[in-house]
């Protein structure tokens, strides 16, 4: 007998509505990363080349890859719950070793916390938010429902968070660098005292002998018997990315054009409350243009973003830098969304496990490339590769994958998918 069986319906319902609260006050702590804005030239100070900075990101993608499948079993047999209690302490050990880090490998220490941490995180999360809505769904059938709304919240308090840390930075760095590692620590903490606020709503259990089995099944499906929902799900992985390296690369560009460090803050706080108002508003695009238009838009916007920040016009890469942000939170809910809504919730962790190892894949890949671009070619080059290589992407797999007929689901061999 679950925790929830024993309760009223009205005390479910409460307690599940919470979840939603909880959550998003987790992913907003998880992203008030105060020292971002300025960890390029924080590491720069202390002696790191871009390269080596990159690297430290690499430290933090292996981890994950290591972790990123087993987390995702942990949490599909283990529960959600226990498995975000495990990743809250984590992140906060990482964000300890600053307080006595000063040397490449000891950040490599940090950031290995940081990926054990956010591999547990992976999958979790995001599977407890729709199990939580799957669950109010049954309780209250008439409630009314949008697609990706609850996912477009947690992404938006997550690039709040981003945006609000980031401003903290600017006003801590005008006492001293050492206001910004003691607030960023103690904000480490936060997520795991929140986690206990959680109730972990019912959902069906991977038992531990059917593991593999079920990896395989899900990894079968995608390979053999789904190439569009397989196609879907690298395009997804390619535009994380594409994201990723945007925010990598911001910081060496503004260094490039002599903005002054203590304008960083307030850039990196605005372009992310610009993602958090797209994501906001994903829902409303989707509703609008469909999910197939929405995607179309939002790589075209990414594309036309790097495009715009190659050129290093003045205070034009604020606005094409804002395009980019922009693609990053309409991204983040319209290609998340379609993919949860396919699996079945005892394959949803993993699944999103699946998706987060391949894109730490393309991050181990890529952020050491993207470094060492930036040291012997400089940033503007650097950002025409980018554009170019999207470009590709847009003509090679977006427009094929947008043009095709959408796969019939709850077919035959579609049984793992909802």
């Amino acid at each position: 007998m679950t925790a929830f069986s024993a309760q009223s319906q009205d005390e479910q319902i409460r307690l599940l509505k919470r979840n939603f609260v909880v959550l998003n006050a987790m992913s907003f702590f998880r992203m008030f990363l105060i020292i971002m804005p300025i960890f390029v030239p924080f590491m720069a100070e202390l002696g790191l080349s871009m390269a080596e900075t990159m690297a430290l990101q690499s430290v933090y993608g292996i981890t994950v890859i290591v972790l990123e499948v087993p987390s995702g079993y942990l949490a599909d047999m283990w529960g959600r719950k226990k498995t975000l209690m495990a990743a809250s302490i984590f992140w906060g050990l990482g964000f300890s070793v600053f307080l006595w880090a000063e040397n490449f490998w000891q950040f490599a220490l940090f950031e290995f916390f940081l990926g054990v941490g956010g591999s547990l995180l992976s999958g979790a999360d995001v599977a407890m938010l729709y199990e939580t809505e799957s669950a109010l769904d049954e309780l209250e059938p008439q409630r009314k429902k949008k697609k990706g709304n609850h996912i477009s919240s947690m992404v938006s308090w997550m690039t709040l968070g981003e945006a609000l840390a980031a401003v903290t930075a600017s006003f801590l760095l005008l006492h001293s660098m050492t206001w910004v590692i003691y607030g960023q620590v103690l904000v480490g903490w936060v997520g795991f005292v929140l986690v206990f606020l959680l109730h972990e709503p019912d959902f069906k259990r991977m038992d531990e002998g059917s593991h593999k089995k079920n990896l395989l099944k899900v990894v079968k499906h995608l390979t053999h018997h789904d190439k569009r929902l397989t196609q879907l799900i690298v395009i997804a992985v390619l535009m994380f990315t594409a994201t990723w390296l945007a925010a990598w690369a911001y910081q060496p560009l503004w260094l490039s054009m002599d903005i002054p460090l203590d304008w960083f803050g307030w850039l990196w706080a605005g372009s992310n409350l610009a993602v958090a108002m797209s994501a906001k508003a994903a829902p409303n695009l989707m509703a609008w243009l469909g999910h197939k238009r929405a995607m179309l838009t939002t790589v075209i916007l990414a594309i036309v973003g790097f495009a715009g920040l190659s050129w290093q016009w003045g205070l034009s890469i604020f606005i094409f830098g804002l395009g980019i942000q922009v693609a990053r939170g309409f991204g983040s809910v319209v290609f998340r969304d379609e993919i949860n809504r396919t699996f079945q919730s005892e394959f949803r962790a993993t699944a999103n496990s699946l998706i987060g190892l391949v894109f730490r894949i393309m991050t181990i890949t890529c952020g050491p490339l993207l470094g060492f671009s930036i040291d012997q070619i400089g940033i503007g080059m650097t950002l025409w590769v980018i554009t170019g290589f999207y470009l590709l992407v847009l003509l090679v797999l977006v427009i094929p994958w947008i043009l095709a007929p959408d796969s019939p689901r709850g077919q035959g061999k579609n049984d793992f998918i909802a």
